[in-house]
């Protein structure tokens, strides 16, 4: 369930993120490489940027440990699609915004 309202998300975003507007890199093609070698440094290098550069979706309301639970939570229109970077600021913004 989770998996799905996830990949609608991404989905909805046009696999980007919905704050800064960073994209996933694009995967190599053998007919943007010729070459053998050339092709596997790129698919090499996409690989690596594809765990570092990775796309999170995160819970506008704030699930606060109701992962597991099945509730409208989880709706997509709760979801939204972020970078890394924008996922940390935003949930470090409701960390702080709760404590206080």
């Amino acid at each position: 369930m989770w998996s799905m309202a996830r990949q609608a998300a991404k989905r909805r975003d046009k696999y980007s993120c919905v704050r800064c507007g960073h994209r996933l890199p694009k995967r190599p093609t053998r007919a943007t490489h010729p070459q053998k070698a050339a092709y596997a440094a790129a698919m090499a290098a996409y690989r690596v940027a594809r765990k570092t550069e990775r796309l999170e979706v995160n819970h506008i309301v704030p699930a606060l440990g109701r992962h597991g639970v099945l509730s409208c939570i989880h709706h997509v229109e709760n979801l939204e699609t972020l970078c890394v970077p924008c996922h940390k600021a935003f949930t470090r913004l409701v960390a702080t915004t709760r404590s206080s």
